[in-house]
């Protein structure tokens, strides 16, 4: 099941990076509001705006404090505006890479040749 679960979050996050990458429109968002954490050891959520390119006003919500930065580039698919992805910092996109590439792309790999192992020789013994 770990495996599936896996599998699965490899292959969204790949085919969102593609089809963001490919078919994405960037654009500049400005925040708008700050909602607080919990308690004082909690960071907030700060609040986007953006509109996409039908003319429709979307937010996005990130994780930060008060000082966070009042504008940040957004990519989103046209077909799927409600869908934005903001940037990320290099260390945190190295580290995802890293993690799809030594873990979720193997297990994808060993799941379809394990599939390919049972339905073709596992079960004709």
């Amino acid at each position: 099941m770990f495996g599936c679960a896996v599998a699965r979050g490899t292959w969204r996050a790949t085919v969102t990076w593609w089809l963001l990458h490919r078919y994405g429109v960037t654009t500049v968002a400005t925040c708008v509001g700050y909602e607080p954490g919990e308690d004082d050891n909690s960071q907030g959520v700060l609040v986007y705006s953006f509109t996409a390119t039908a003319g429709t006003a979307l937010i996005i919500r990130r994780t930060g404090s008060r000082a966070g930065p009042k504008e940040i580039g957004v990519s989103y698919d046209p077909a799927r505006p409600d869908f934005a992805v903001g940037p990320r910092q290099p260390w945190v996109r190295t580290l995802i890479l890293l993690i799809r590439l030594l873990v979720g792309v193997p297990t994808t790999f060993v799941m379809a040749a394990y599939l390919l192992w049972y339905f073709t020789t596992a079960m004709h013994p």
